[in-house]
């Protein structure tokens, strides 16, 4: 079999770091989008960067440099910025974000306008969404407001967190547990089952919210 993508003779200069930009050698279709041969995609560091196996694609104006990897079918797309060790592989959408650190994100998760740093993942089919707009090739780290996982956090099975929750240290959302606003999510808290938490929450320490639970307003459990 044929190399999928090639590199093009556009470079460009980033963090001090040569990237190449890529131009799809055949067609082939990923998440709903048909890849047409002669597309040209992103920029990536070396082609360590993203497998030429499976249909995974960097699309124009992303980055994927450093010791980062992109394979199976997953897609990045939206201006993101994929780097140092991250992983992003099965079906994973990325879009508008940042994934950096040992960040993972996996099978059918999805990360928009958001942040996945440190050891944290994101997998199953959880997703991540943020508001307005990231520029996560503009900024290390985030701003207040901006939605983030961080840490050895984890969002796995089929959680959705949105528009400004900030998940880090060692906490764990799961199940169909939701988290929208500006929650503070930390310390080994879990969040699971169809619990939700929301308005200015912060969950930290140990504290379990399960089964149906809403965790709304100024609350601080533990």
């Amino acid at each position: 079999m044929g190399k999928k993508y090639e590199f093009g003779s556009n470079t460009l200069t980033y963090n001090g770091k040569t990237l190449h930009e890529i131009i799809s050698c055949s067609e082939f279709a990923v998440a709903g989008t048909t890849v047409k041969k002669g597309q040209i995609g992103g920029f990536i560091e070396k082609e360590s960067n993203l497998s030429q196996h499976g249909n995974c694609w960097v699309f124009r104006n992303c980055i994927v440099m450093d010791n980062a990897f992109v394979k199976d079918d997953a897609i990045v797309r939206y201006g993101s910025l994929i780097n140092e060790h991250a992983l992003i592989f099965g079906n994973a959408i990325i879009s508008e974000s940042k994934v950096s650190g040992h960040g993972k994100v996996g099978d059918h998760a999805s990360v928009t306008n958001a942040g996945v740093w440190d050891d944290a993942e994101v997998i199953n089919s959880a997703s991540l969404t943020g508001e307005g707009i990231f520029h996560p090739m503009n900024r290390d780290y985030p701003e207040i407001g901006d939605t983030y996982v961080a840490g050895f956090a984890r969002l796995c099975d089929y959680a959705q967190v949105y528009n400004g929750p900030a998940i880090y240290e060692y906490a764990i959302l799961r199940g169909h547990a939701k988290a929208f606003g500006p929650v503070k999510i930390h310390g080994e808290a879990l969040i699971e089952g169809g619990a939700k938490i929301f308005g200015n929450a912060e969950a930290k320490g140990h504290a379990h919210v399960s089964f149906y639970e809403d965790i709304y307003g100024n609350v601080v459990i533990e």
